[in-house]
């Protein structure tokens, strides 16, 4: 009985050990925003929503100079997580260079931790009209959550931009 055990701990060790030496391929040199966030996907990164489709990344300081210009567009914007949502992870707003964006995740459909703060994210999606007036809903479920103050938080700058996937790192 002794010698299946130890046979048995002997192949699971020989399995863990040949799993764990994938060779490594050369790793792509990813592009920085102005605040350092990488523009490329890592590896490792978790993802919420749909894929990630697009490589390209729209700066949140181009997107801030003339958000019209790519409504209805399907963009990536990445940055830093500077606030989650406290009670779901249905929105976060995400940071670069000093412009920020309220991403919400499409209609409620998925989440990001609530401990993402600090995190480098990717998200994928479109920007929507600004102000409260322009999600009715989402205004309704902040002061559902006791955040009243969520609706104003569009008219200090924050682009509001509605995600169908995100990639923490």
């Amino acid at each position: 009985m002794r010698i299946a055990a130890h046979l048995g701990f002997a192949f699971v060790a020989l399995l863990i050990a040949t799993a764990c030496n994938q060779p490594a391929g050369p790793a792509p040199a990813p592009t920085t925003s102005s605040s350092g966030a990488s523009l490329a996907p890592a590896s490792s990164a978790a993802t919420f929503g749909a894929p990630i489709t697009s490589k390209d990344t729209v700066l949140l300081a181009d997107l801030s100079r003339d958000p019209s210009r790519w409504q209805g567009q399907t963009i990536v914007l990445s940055g830093t997580v500077a606030d989650v949502c406290p009670n779901m992870g249905c929105w976060m707003v995400i940071e670069d260079g000093g412009q920020r964006s309220r991403v919400r995740m499409h209609g409620h459909a998925f989440f990001v931790p609530r401990d993402s703060k600090g995190k480098k994210a990717r998200v994928q999606g479109q920007v929507t009209a600004s102000g409260a007036a322009a999600m009715p809903h989402d205004c309704k479920h902040d002061k559902q959550e006791g955040d009243h103050k969520e609706c104003e938080k569009d008219k200090q700058g924050e682009i509001p931009f509605d995600a169908t996937g995100v990639e923490l790192m």
